[in-house]
């Protein structure tokens, strides 16, 4: 796939905010609803919000200047990037399968969706810097609105899901499944390239 085509382009861009929706339908709605269901505290509750949340607000000045200033890659200028938070994501909510049930353990949940931040975030920035590169000024809106309805419907189909296959099936196989959705969503933006002589 090449970005430089329009279907692939609007592809990947959804699939990739998919995946970012997928992942914060969990964290932030669907896990939070089942800490407060089993008594936690707000305090607690939106204590796991704040960790999880914490690399998004030094985004730009975290990565911004790193993905800007390294694009010298056989793999394409932004490319390399992608992967390296795409498997940076999926090994950290990997991690996610050795935790021992999430509310004995609310502090350990929260640091391993902050690690997961920290990656998701590249993503988003090196995403951003891809749709600079890559989209004609014309396609700038639709691809606008391309990304926040893939983030809107991945969202909304993870708090939904998640939250009835944590009541009927509990933490792990619900882990596992969103192991395997995200990992389904990210091919595409993992596989695009931005040209035909990038690398693979």
């Amino acid at each position: 796939m090449l970005l430089s085509s329009r279907f692939p382009r609007f592809l990947s861009f959804f699939s990739a905010y998919f995946y970012q929706g997928l992942v914060a339908g969990f964290s932030l709605t669907a896990l939070t609803n089942h800490y407060a269901a089993a008594g936690l505290g707000a305090a607690e509750v939106g204590r796991h919000f704040a960790v999880a949340g914490l690399p998004w607000t030094v985004q730009p000045v975290l990565w911004g200047p790193l993905v800007d200033r390294f694009t010298d890659f056989r793999m394409g200028r932004r490319r390399l990037w992608i992967a390296v938070a795409i498997v940076g994501a999926h090994g950290a909510l990997a991690t996610l399968l050795l935790v021992d049930g999430p509310l004995a353990t609310v502090g350990l949940v929260s640091a391993i969706f902050l690690a997961h931040s920290v990656f998701a975030s590249l993503l988003d920035t090196a995403l951003d810097g891809t749709i600079i590169d890559q989209v004609p000024p014309a396609e700038l809106g639709r691809t606008s609105a391309c990304t926040r309805g893939g983030f809107v419907t991945g969202a909304a189909l993870s708090a939904a899901l998640c939250s009835w296959s944590l009541g009927a099936y509990g933490f792990g196989p619900t882990v596992a499944a969103l192991l395997a959705a995200g990992l389904v969503a990210t091919l595409p933006p993992l596989l695009a390239r931005e040209r035909a002589d990038d690398a693979w």
